[in-house]
């Protein structure tokens, strides 16, 4: 049988299965263009060789160029960008099964001679959702969902996609969830002798939602970072933290307040995580308008040669 007798045989039967497989799918997104113009020049491009700094990426202590903040003549100042997004959400007619795809074509800089050049060619696609959720089997107010997904945590600690597993329930103006999700960094050594190790995240929250008051929320979220270094080494780092967020009338606030305690253990030395972030916040709402007014503050670590990380870090 040829190749176009097997599509048209797959597309009927697909047909004629609709009715017991009904599906509802919602195709959406934004075609994004913009001009951007700035006198800021550009930190990661240019480095001068005068003086180090101290980076505490995942703990260590690293020492490199101080980033020239001076405007260069090479800097660009104008610059147009594309960013298109687009997304497919397919629900079944129950409600019971769902899945979800998003990707993007950028950001991609005008110009650019590996993406958007003359030719443009290249490949830019990233993908930024794969995932289905479904109801669980014997209780209706609970879903599982699998995939790259949105985290959907506190928005100071972890809010961005991941790829995992997340089961919530909402029962009346109780919800909770618990998830585990996975960060592979093996592939950073491929072709080289080092070790590497996952990264695991183990996420729990639970949220109440007062009637005509603010919604609470506590979480904690535990990871374990598989050392990318030379030397062999762990990184642990544990968060536990509380929110409030809420609508008066035309004001609408929130707070939050998040602990970071955990260990990063290297070859040649421990250090102990000490550190927390504190923010309160609102927004006024007008006709045409709306003021905001914040404040925040996160830890940093003043003693590089101590025992203790001090420094507030989020995922």
């Amino acid at each position: 049988m040829s190749k176009f007798k097997v599509a048209v045989a797959t597309v009927v039967a697909l047909a004629m299965a609709a009715p017991a497989m009904a599906f509802d799918v919602k195709w959406g997104g934004d075609f994004n263009n913009r001009f951007m113009y700035s006198t800021q020049a550009d930190v990661a491009r240019a480095l001068s060789g005068e003086g180090a700094f101290t980076d505490y990426t995942n703990g260590a202590v690293f020492s490199g160029a101080l980033p020239n903040f001076n405007q260069k003549d090479e800097d660009s100042d104008f610059l147009g960008e594309i960013k298109y997004r687009l997304f497919v959400n397919g629900t079944s007619d129950d409600k019971k099964v769902a899945g979800h795809v998003a990707f993007e074509f950028g950001g991609i800089e005008y110009g650019d001679n590996t993406q958007a050049d003359f030719g443009g060619d290249d490949n830019v696609f990233e993908l930024r959702h794969a995932w289905v959720d479904f109801e669980v089997p014997f209780d209706t107010a609970a879903r599982v969902s699998v995939g790259l997904q949105p985290v959907g945590y506190n928005k100071f600690l972890w809010s961005d996609n991941a790829a995992g597993v997340k089961y919530a329930a909402k029962r009346g103006s109780l919800g909770y969830s618990l998830g585990w999700f996975r960060d592979d960094v093996s592939n950073n050594g491929e072709g080289t002798s080092l070790k590497l190790e996952n990264d695991d995240a183990y996420a729990f929250d639970i949220n109440y939602a007062i009637e005509n008051g603010p919604k609470l929320e506590a979480f904690v979220i535990y990871l374990e970072e598989g050392q990318e270094g030379l030397a062999d080494g762990m990184d642990q780092q544990l968060w536990y933290g509380i929110s409030a967020a809420g609508q008066a009338g035309n004001l609408f606030y929130g707070a939050t307040f998040i602990k970071e305690d955990g260990e990063i253990d290297l070859a040649t030395t421990k250090l102990d995580r000490d550190a927390f972030l504190a923010n309160v916040e609102g927004t006024v709402k007008l006709d045409r308008a709306k003021v905001e007014l914040g404040w925040l503050y996160s830890t940093g670590d003043d003693d590089a040669n101590d025992k203790d990380a001090e420094n507030f870090s989020n995922i």
